[in-house]
Formats: structure tokens, C-alpha cells, sequence
């Protein structure tokens, strides 16, 4: 046999053959790391449902207090330092948040309730109907609140417990039964100017709040209360407008009932609002809050303004 020969040029590629049969799945892969968090989106639109329409309920603080904490503002703001965003519940708004949390055995203190009679009456406190037309009761009773949370002695406030709710001696000590529910009126601050009752009128009253705090106009009681606020008024006390109810064709001036319906009252009034703001007469009297009070004081002292938006 001869010597092999060079080998010739390679020729074209072949068709390609039928696929093969599909193998089996291979066993998975270690998981990867968790990526680091996105950035927090944009809040979302306002809910379309405030005050007790809307009632949470946040929880019970872990601190106990008796009825003398100094104010119902300290009250909030012992709810606020361990919930934050939460004030003192009043019974109506806690009932009507439906709560799935048992009270504490030693029950928690609570604010009373009140409303009006379907006229133009309004009653001292309801805590036994969980109404939405219920608001905070915030007048200084010595059996239903512990004189506005001031007082120990010959008083008592309402506990919150499993059986219901029960006034207590204001001497003990309970923790607070504290609500997150969304309510449009906001408190802004007490003005650092002071006026007397001769304050050139509402609409005046209204432009020193906005000077000091933009946007915002004097409080009146309802909004003041409905605004839960945690700062406690100046020992001398803040002007208010007072606040009133206009039910079945009769108009009823009422300082207590922080109920949604509540409204300014806006009657020249000798002793709740110094005629509208334009008389500084020490015998006439303006609405004014202090620590645990809210009451009729007299328009020749110069005050601060409670100033709401």
C-alpha cells in the first residue's frame, strides 16, 4: 500500500439532527441575599372618616397615674410618650373602636362622654351609649373626671375594666386607656401675645392666632378639646371662643360637650366671650382655659391666645 495522501478540504456542515430528549431539572441553587430595603413610598391620601366615626383604639400605657396627673392635657401627653400619635380615649370613642384587648385587671383610666338629648339639651356625661354623636365630656366634675384630672380627694374618674366601666377613687393609681382616632381639628400653640377682652373683635382674635401660627384662628372649646392637645395652658389661663349647639330650631351655649356637632358660638355673650371681643369690662367674663378648667374669667386680664386649624 502507498503513503496516506494529504487530507482534503473540509466539506459543508450537515443538517442539524432532531432534538434531543429534554433532561432532568437539576437540583436548585443556594437562595441569594435579601437587597437592601427601597425607599419609603409617598403617604397616601387622607382617610375620608375622622373623629368617632373613625375610632382606634392604640393600647394601655404601661405607667400608672392617679386622678392628679395636673390636667387633661398631661393625660394626653402621658398616652403620647409611650403611643405616640395617641391622647387620652373618652368611653364613647373607645367602645365604638370595638377593641379586642381586655382591660387590665386594675382597669385604666378614661375620659367620660357626652352628647346631646336630640334637642337642645346637652347632659353632663354618656358612657353608657357608644354613639358617634358623642364627643368628649370636658367639664370639671368631681365624680365623673377627678375634677379634670387635678384632684384625689372626695372625687372619682372613670375606669375602663372587663365588666364594663366604673367610677373609681382618684387617689388610686391606673394606667390610661389611649386612642390614635384621626380627627380633623388640630391644636397649634398659645400665642406669646396677650390681649384682654377689648381685643378689636373675632376677626382680630382670629389674625393674631394666624400671625403666630399660620393658618390657624382662635379655638373655640369643642375644637379645643376635639384637638386633644398635650402642651398644659398658662397657669393664668388662654382665651376660647366658647362653643354651642343649634338642634330642632333652639341654640344652646355649652363649654363641656366636645360632640362633632358642636359649633363657635358666635352670640354677643356678656359672660363667655366679652361681647364679641370688644369690651374689656372687668364685670364681663370671656371663655378661657387653664390647667384642668375650662371657665368664664374675667375680660379685663390680658391672656394668651389657644390658637386651632
Amino acid at each position: 500500500m502507498g503513503a496516506t495522501g494529504p487530507a482534503g478540504a473540509t466539506g459543508a456542515i450537515g443538517p442539524a439532527g432532531p432534538p434531543g430528549a429534554t433532561g432532568s431539572i437539576g437540583p436548585a441553587g443556594p437562595a441569594g441575599s435579601q437587597g437592601p430595603q427601597g425607599v419609603t413610598g409617598a403617604a397616601g391620601p387622607a382617610g375620608s372618616l375622622f373623629g368617632e366615626d373613625a375610632a382606634v383604639f392604640a393600647g394601655f400605657t404601661s405607667t400608672t397615674t392617679n386622678g392628679a396627673i395636673g390636667s387633661r392635657e398631661q393625660m394626653h401627653a402621658s398616652c403620647a410618650a409611650e403611643i405616640p400619635g395617641s391622647h387620652l380615649c373618652h368611653i364613647a370613642e373607645y367602645n365604638l373602636a370595638t377593641s379586642a384587648t381586655p382591660p387590665p385587671q386594675g382597669g385604666a383610666w378614661i375620659d367620660s362622654s357626652a352628647g346631646t338629648d336630640g334637642g337642645f339639651e346637652t347632659y353632663g356625661t354618656n358612657d353608657g351609649v357608644a354613639s358617634t354623636t358623642s364627643g368628649r365630656y370636658a367639664g370639671r366634675h368631681p365624680y365623673a373626671n377627678c375634677l379634670s384630672w387635678t384632684a384625689t380627694a372626695q372625687a372619682s374618674g372613670l375606669s375602663v375594666e372587663m365588666g364594663g366601666a366604673f367610677f373609681r377613687d382618684c387617689a388610686q393609681q391606673r394606667v390610661l386607656a389611649c386612642c390614635t382616632t384621626p380627627y380633623r381639628e388640630r391644636f397649634r400653640g398659645y400665642t406669646a401675645v396677650t390681649v384682654t377682652g377689648a381685643a378689636g373683635g373675632r376677626a382680630a382674635m382670629h389674625a393674631r392666632c394666624g400671625a403666630e401660627f399660620p393658618g390657624a384662628h382662635l379655638c373655640h372649646a369643642a375644637e379645643y378639646e376635639r384637638a386633644t392637645p398635650t402642651t398644659t395652658p398658662p397657669a393664668n389661663g388662654a382665651w376660647l371662643d366658647a362653643s354651642g349647639f343649634a338642634l330642632r330650631g333652639e341654640v344652646s351655649l355649652d363649654t363641656s360637650t366636645a360632640s362633632a356637632n358642636a359649633g363657635r358660638w358666635t352670640g354677643r355673650a356678656i359672660y363667655e366671650n366679652c361681647t364679641n371681643w370688644i369690651d374689656a369690662s372687668a364685670s364681663l367674663a370671656g371663655t378661657a382655659v387653664k390647667p384642668g378648667l375650662v371657665l368664664s374669667s374675667s375680660c379685663a386680664t390680658a391672656r394668651p391666645l389657644a390658637c386651632c386649624d
